[in-house]
């Protein structure tokens, strides 16, 4: 089974959140992710999180818009701790950025092109909402820890105080080793995000 932090983790980095609720006196936190293109990564988040014995829900909340949340939970509640400071999201020092980790980042907000103008080579980005500071910690962290190389491109419409992470193309294929070269069979509609891998795997060199 996966690590429970771990999968946190790679939520909260993308769309996933965390918030108090006042039924609990502001005591007690539960988890929330919301997905526009994949009702499957909420079913498999779903199945981990009943693994674990916790209470959920699948809503709708728009037009092909769901949103798996979670009950109350102390679990939660630490989390949030580590994850907010003064009701912000906050990157945690101790953050994990593992391969479970990455892949949920990824499959959450990562995007990968292949622009013919530039060469025939594929981009892929990890997208932040994270202000300059918290990026450039992520973007360390990623080195030391997978060997990773991403630089900063700051936003150009929404949040343009933020920076995505970009992925320098040397370290396509080592990316896409750490997560896995093929995507995972319980969100086929996500396996897109592996065609440029699959199709032409020599820009990955």
């Amino acid at each position: 089974m996966v690590d429970l932090i771990e999968l946190i983790d790679g939520c909260l980095l993308g769309d996933g959140c965390l918030a108090l609720r006042r039924a609990s006196g502001w005591r007690n936190a539960r988890f929330g992710f919301a997905s526009t293109r994949s009702l499957t990564l909420l079913k498999q988040l779903q199945s981990w999180l009943e693994y674990y014995g916790f209470r959920y829900q699948i809503r709708d909340i728009g037009t092909d818009y769901q949103q798996l949340v979670t009950g109350l939970d102390p679990f939660f509640t630490a989390m949030w701790r580590r994850w907010y400071r003064n009701g912000k999201k906050t990157i945690p020092q101790d953050v994990r950025l593992t391969p479970l980790s990455l892949l949920l980042w990824y499959l959450g907000d990562g995007t990968i092109s292949n622009d013919k103008r530039k060469w025939g080579k594929s981009e892929l980005y990890l997208a932040s909402v994270w202000p300059v500071e918290e990026a450039k910690f992520l973007q360390q962290k990623l080195l030391d820890e997978q060997d990773l190389h991403f630089g900063l491109v700051r936003r150009k419409t929404y949040r343009p105080e933020h920076y995505n992470l970009r992925l320098s193309r040397s370290d396509l294929s080592k990316f896409f080793t750490i997560i896995g070269t093929k995507p995972p069979a319980w969100v086929p509609e996500l396996s897109y995000k592996w065609e440029v891998f699959y199709q032409n795997p020599k820009n990955f060199c």
